[in-house]
């Protein structure tokens, strides 16, 4: 089974546009994770929880943006048993998000 490193990532939203998925990846796994997940249900309950925090952070704008999306712990959770990353974000202004990735690390 992998373990999946955690982290939470402030940006501009026009820092990230254009960057691609593996470039961000690689910049990720070359730092100290937030933390450190075991299994999938881990993986699942720790993107829910910084959800629920950082929406706590948005502002007016961002709170009518983030009502339109939802976390759907089942999903996160069945990607990870696949052995896959997961990433989520949350809009905290009209400008910022907090991006939340749960690369996967193969033991």
């Amino acid at each position: 089974m992998p373990v999946w490193h955690g982290y939470v990532e402030f940006r501009e939203i026009q820092d990230v546009k254009g960057t691609s998925v593996r470039a961000l990846r690689a910049e990720r796994l070359s730092r100290t994770p937030d933390v450190v997940l075991t299994s999938p249900d881990e993986v699942a309950a720790w993107i829910t929880a910084q959800r629920v925090v950082r929406r706590r952070e948005a502002d007016g704008f961002a709170e009518s943006y983030n009502a339109c999306s939802d976390d759907r712990p089942s999903i996160n959770r069945s990607l990870a048993r696949q052995g896959r990353s997961v990433y989520a974000s949350v809009r905290l202004s009209r400008h910022k998000s907090a991006y939340l990735a749960a690369e996967v690390v193969p033991r």
